[in-house]
């Protein structure tokens, strides 16, 4: 027929072999199941969505399949094989729980995998920021009135020498693996006791690059919007790494309450003020150690003396531009946040469960620790917005000094915020 002769409908007889041809080597094995790996390794869409279709005869002994469908390269296919391969990673875990774990596991790797060198060569005025778009009302969160802002909005600006991650290519990408992961946990909504794990396993350490943290932080928030029973769980793991890096950055608060409230939390200019950052040249650095005679010359001693002075110097050097290195990043990281709180408080649909998973962050984490500067401040930000939420930290502080229980530093820390709260709030009802 002429339905037939077009390649509407030849595409549509081949699709149907696909199916069967998949459906026999699954059942069957033999010489043409080697064929069938390797189509799927080539990635693309046809045979992916023949296999979405058959996801249900799959199962572990198919292990040579599974590792193909699991290395399939999200930053260098199109947008087609990608919305080939998330549907079989949809049906595959709908019906298959034991491979929950290897799902989540390359979805998230792939939130921060660079993007092939395609999207590197893309001219500035061609990087637009993020949209994060999506048909499916479930994937997004209520917003108020049309110009709101999503997660997905919030810009995330490399340096010179980075490659722009708001560039469609990225944004692309993030998208479908966001859309994977939340139809996944629709479907599955105790899978998040298995993805929570791995997005504590698989947060950039901090010797990683400021572009993965900040990509990691704002992919963990975008996750919120569509798993809001995973929201707190997601932001005390935010704060835990806020506090270790904020902590790193060796800081020596003037007070037990920290700075005021600013645009930029952790100044780094500001902050490595409090650390011996000495610009003069090395070997400047060096005579200083040494003593000299009445000649100039310099004896045995004094070389020694000279030689652990410079041994010294380069080691105040390097943890100096480790300090530098660690403020840079939180300051980066705690903008996204704030970026991420703002749209909260606007929209103020979740405002009091984001309230109250930062409260439970700071009991675990800031309240507990000593030496953060910047961190506090999340929860000073949406204190600033509502009243209510700043009595009830201020409730929830004088719980912690009369409770007994607790250890006396503990005890301390929340008198000391108690105190410089109360002084430098404005939003406290007298």
């Amino acid at each position: 027929t002429m339905e037939d002769a077009s390649p509407g409908g030849r595409e549509a007889k081949l699709a149907v072999r696909r199916v069967a041809f998949i459906e026999r080597v699954l059942q069957t094995g033999g010489p043409d199941y080697n064929d069938l790996v390797q189509e799927i390794r080539k990635g693309g869409p046809q045979w992916l969505l023949a296999l979405a279709k058959t996801a249900s005869r799959i199962q572990p002994v198919h292990a040579e399949l599974t590792r193909a469908l699991l290395g399939f390269e999200w930053k260098s296919q199109d947008a087609l094989s990608r919305q080939a391969c998330s549907e079989v990673l949809v049906n595959l875990a709908s019906v298959h729980a034991e491979f929950l774990k290897p799902i989540f596991l390359r979805l998230v790797k792939n939130l921060n995998s660079r993007i092939a060198p395609a999207a590197e060569t893309q001219n500035v005025e061609e990087r637009k920021a993020l949209n994060g778009d999506s048909n499916n009302p479930e994937d997004q969160v209520p917003l108020k009135g049309p110009n709101a802002m999503r997660v997905a909005d919030i810009p995330i600006n490399g340096s010179a020498n980075e490659v722009d991650p708001d560039s469609k290519e990225y944004e692309s990408m993030h998208k479908i693996l966001h859309t994977t992961i939340g139809k996944i946990l629709r479907i599955r909504p105790t899978a998040g006791t298995i993805l929570v794990p791995i997005l504590v396993r698989l947060f950039p350490q901090q010797s990683d690059s400021s572009i993965q943290q900040r990509l990691f932080v704002k992919n963990l928030l975008r996750i919120t919007e569509y798993a809001p029973h995973l929201r707190e769980e997601i932001l005390v793991l935010l704060v835990e790494r806020l506090v270790s890096l904020d902590v790193a950055a060796h800081h020596n608060p003037e007070s037990g309450f920290g700075a005021e409230i600013s645009k930029n939390f952790c100044d780094v200019e500001t902050d490595c003020q409090h650390m011996s950052i000495d610009k003069k040249p090395l070997e400047a650095k060096m005579l200083s150690h040494k003593d000299q005679d009445d000649g100039g010359k310099l004896d045995m001693e004094s070389d020694d003396a000279g030689e652990v002075g410079r041994k010294a110097v380069i080691a105040d050097s390097k943890e100096a531009e480790e300090k530098l290195s660690a403020l840079a990043k939180l300051n980066s990281m705690m903008e996204i946040v704030m970026q991420y709180l703002k749209i909260v408080v606007d929209q103020g649909t979740i405002a009091l469960e984001v309230f109250r998973a930062l409260l439970n962050a700071f009991a675990r984490s800031i309240l507990k620790s000593s030496g953060t500067r910047c961190v506090q401040h999340l929860l000073f930000f949406i204190c600033n917005e509502d009243n209510k939420f700043a009595e009830k930290f201020l409730w929830f502080l004088m719980a912690r000094i009369a409770n007994i229980s607790l250890s006396n530093d503990e005890r301390r820390a929340a008198a000391a915020y108690l105190g410089g709260f109360i002084v430098r709030s404005g939003r406290i009802r007298q």
